[in-house]
């Protein structure tokens, strides 16, 4: 291959892990960061020199802090094996984010020699599913409470779904006609 093929490789390599959605960090098996992609800055609000030579384990919620070390602990027994978590992490402006992480066991690669995370923000999602099962239990209890009969069926007329008061009302239609 030659140098011209070997730099336009690289060029376009590095033109992926800037412009990345997700993060990338390469991690020591006690959870130090060597590297930080420029991506970083966007899901951390942290620089990627900001991120190196600090433990990552530093930046996770307390309450889910041993938890991610025993899940890494595990990992480094199974080499090119990985794992993907969730959990809450420290951005820069001091709130609590949730992140999706997905470590890989580099460590035995020569070319590696790194635990890869690649993480992403997910914290509006969360928020999302969060107020659709907000939403999805007001609904509920508000079928489920009301003083009248309600039914949801299909387009072909099955039964889905009733009230307590909608049962009542169809078993005494049942018994006068």
């Amino acid at each position: 291959m030659s140098i011209e093929v070997t730099m336009q490789s690289d060029r376009r390599f590095r033109a992926i892990i800037e412009r990345s959605s997700d993060a990338i960090s390469l991690l020591t098996a006690e959870g130090t960061v060597t590297y930080a992609s420029p991506s970083t800055r966007r899901v951390t609000g942290y620089s990627a020199e900001e991120l190196v030579g600090r433990n990552g384990f530093t930046l996770l919620h307390p309450e889910e802090l041993e938890d991610a070390r025993q899940q890494l602990t595990a990992l480094l027994e199974r080499p090119g094996d990985f794992i993907t978590l969730e959990r809450r992490f420290r951005h820069a402006d001091g709130t609590w984010h949730r992140v999706e992480v997905t470590l890989t066991n580099l460590l035995d690669d020569p070319e590696v020699g790194a635990v890869v995370c690649n993480y992403r923000d997910i914290t509006q999602r969360k928020q999302g599913q969060e107020r659709l099962l907000q939403s999805e239990e007001r609904y509920r209890v508000l079928v489920e409470q009301a003083g009248v009969g309600m039914f949801v069926t299909d387009c072909k007329g099955t039964w889905w779904r009733s009230t307590r008061w909608a049962v009542s009302f169809a078993a005494t239609r049942a018994k006068h006609c």
